[in-house]
């Protein structure tokens, strides 16, 4: 069985033919600081000995270092040695800093990708997703995590030209002494053991700060949505308690992770510094030539920022490994599997739920076996209190979920076999819930058909009771309604969320507590919309308004996930004991 691809590397494929690029150009720039490093050499030789010590040529890459420079008349030697050595470093850094932005070309267009990746899948995977992930865990990973997955490529990035640079730097060390070389190398394996052991500490205190970050995420929200109730009930230093609590296990869980990556680079500096000492001691017992041994310990220098960038890269990836994982865990979400049966060019037979029950995603059944129709042309009334079952009966009928058992028809079709996106497209709701967007007026009526005309607009905001405010709004259709519209009333957003559903002109219409929030004589108007059935054909109304469920024909009243009574709403036993008197 194949293994399957990384749902990371899916968004990063674009980008891996640059990959070679950023190698070389680190390979450029290696070459560059050795060529730049190998001129100094013979520049400090001869300003410290003149040319009697060119004279003493030596073996290997040196020996045709010394031999070039001593070409050279020795009265412009120095100022062409040091402007060939000038020249290289300053290539040098052009390069180096060509290839940062390359880097930084990348990290970015891969960060704006794997956003774009995550809004794919957010709006693509089932329903139930939602039923069953906490918001605050959604929010983090698409906000703040997918930034540090950005800073983990980053830093892979960066290692990349660091690794190319050891690597070259390590190639002219071995040639310019091979018995030195076995030495650095044998100090690199140790070192690199020792930084092998702090990364795996770091990973573990990221994977549990990961955790408490998520908790504080989710301890914040709650903390804002919930603050009308706090200040009520007298509980802020309750929660501010509670915040604290989570606040300090972030701070314990990320000190202790900043504690061991503060470690990382003083142990790559000392360990180097006595690379170095090691290198000289035993360089001077194996009698390698001082301009040998020169040109080692310069080169051996040059290693030292390397090794340094390849700590922090490997540090910056260490300390974000639960957020990459917590990234690749949404991309990883399989899609809603959409059905594309017959097509479904109006809803004119009765919507009939047979047996349909259904359990959330934690198991817990919602409903047991209901039965119950909706017919035609008429408004049916879904009653019942709250946790009784009808938002469930509503993400049935819009085929949000599935039923677990049973059949939803549409005469006598299952509506499983209808084109999913027809059947939604004849069915538009209208409530308590009703979400707008950060736009204007307008926009948020027409959100269910984008291409809609300004006079359409505008008679849907007329048949929902919405066009006298409106119009006395600044801006009247083109006032910015804010952040899930801040900027109006409940009762305003309510009647421009009926003004949308209306607009699209829908087969089934369903009022969800739509006119808990509106004021008398909008609730008029909403009653004689529903009793001239203009705009819809059908509509299921959930409300707990007398004056509301009279505009209705049928009944269906829901207990506890069952089906008690249903048909003409006058008939029904259960309206008239909670009323009082006949509906």
């Amino acid at each position: 069985m194949a293994k399957s691809v990384s749902p990371l590397r899916k968004v990063a494929k674009p980008y891996l033919p640059l990959l070679p690029l950023v190698a070389g150009l680190g390979v450029l720039v290696s070459l560059l600081d050795g060529l730049g490093v190998g001129t100094l050499v013979p520049l400090a030789a001869t300003m410290l000995a003149g040319d009697a010590q060119l004279q003493a040529l030596q073996p290997g890459p040196i020996g045709l270092v010394f031999r070039l420079a001593g070409s050279i008349p020795a009265d412009s030697r120095v100022t062409l040695l040091g402007g060939v050595a000038l020249g290289l470093l300053v290539l040098r850094g052009a390069v180096q800093a060509g290839n940062n932005v390359l880097i930084a070309f990348i990290q970015s267009r891969f960060v704006r990708d794997l956003h774009n990746a995550m809004a794919e899948r957010l709006t693509g995977v089932e329903f139930a997703f939602f039923l069953r992930e906490d918001t605050a865990r959604l929010i983090q990973v698409f906000t703040a995590f997918s930034w540090s997955v950005g800073d983990a490529l980053r830093s892979v990035l960066a290692m990349i030209p660091a690794l190319t640079g050891m690597a070259v730097v390590g190639a002219l060390l071995a040639w310019l002494d091979w018995r030195l070389f076995l030495v650095v190398l044998a100090c690199a394996v140790l070192i690199r053991g020792v930084l092998v052991l702090l990364q795996r500490r770091q990973d573990h205190f990221d994977t549990v700060s990961t955790g408490h970050v998520k908790e504080q995420g989710a301890r914040m929200i709650a903390m804002v949505t919930a603050m009308r109730t706090t200040r009520v009930f007298g509980q802020e230093e309750r929660e501010r308690t509670r915040f604290a609590d989570v606040c300090q296990r972030v701070f314990r869980a990320g000190f202790a992770w900043y504690a061991v990556g503060a470690a990382i680079m003083p142990v790559v500096s000392a360990a180097m510094a006595a690379v170095f000492v090691l290198v000289l001691v035993i360089g001077w017992q194996l009698q390698v030539p001082a301009p040998a041994l020169i040109a080692y310990v310069i080169l051996l220098a040059r290693v030292e920022p390397y090794a340094a960038a390849v700590g922090q890269a490997r540090s910056g990836i260490s300390g974000v490994t639960g957020r990459v994982r917590e990234v690749e865990w949404l991309l990883g979400q399989e899609p809603e599997p959409l059905v594309q049966g017959e097509p479904c060019t109006a809803l004119d037979a009765p919507i009939r739920f047979a047996g349909v029950r259904y359990a959330y995603p934690n198991g817990a059944a919602a409903l047991h076996g209901v039965d119950f129709s909706i017919e035609p042309g008429v408004a049916t009334a879904l009653i019942g209190h709250s946790g009784a079952g009808k938002s469930t009966i509503v993400n049935l009928l819009c085929r949000l979920v599935e039923p677990s058992a049973g059949a939803i028809l549409l005469g006598e079709r299952p509506v499983t076999a209808l084109d999913q996106r027809d059947w939604r497209a004849r069915i538009a709701v209208a409530g308590q819930d009703v979400m707008l967007i950060d736009g204007s007026v307008a926009e948020n009526i027409a959100y269910g058909r984008p291409g809609a005309s300004r006079t359409e607009i505008e008679e849907a905001a007329a048949v929902a009771g919405a066009a006298g405010f409106i119009a006395a709004l600044p801006g009247g259709y083109d006032a910015p309604v804010g952040y899930e519209g801040s900027n109006l009333s409940g009762g305003q957003r309510q009647r421009i969320g009926l003004a949308r559903a209306l607009l699209r002109r829908p087969d089934l219409l369903i009022l969800d507590e739509a006119t808990n929030a509106v004021d008398a004589l909008s609730e008029a108007e909403i009653m004689r919309l529903l009793g001239e059935h203009r705009h819809f054909r059908t509509a299921l109304v959930i409300s707990h308004r007398h004056s509301t469920l009279s505009a209705c024909t049928n009944g269906v009243v829901v207990e506890q996930g069952r089906v008690v009574e249903a048909g003409p709403l006058q008939s029904l036993a259960y309206l008239r004991s909670m009323t009082g008197e006949t509906v």
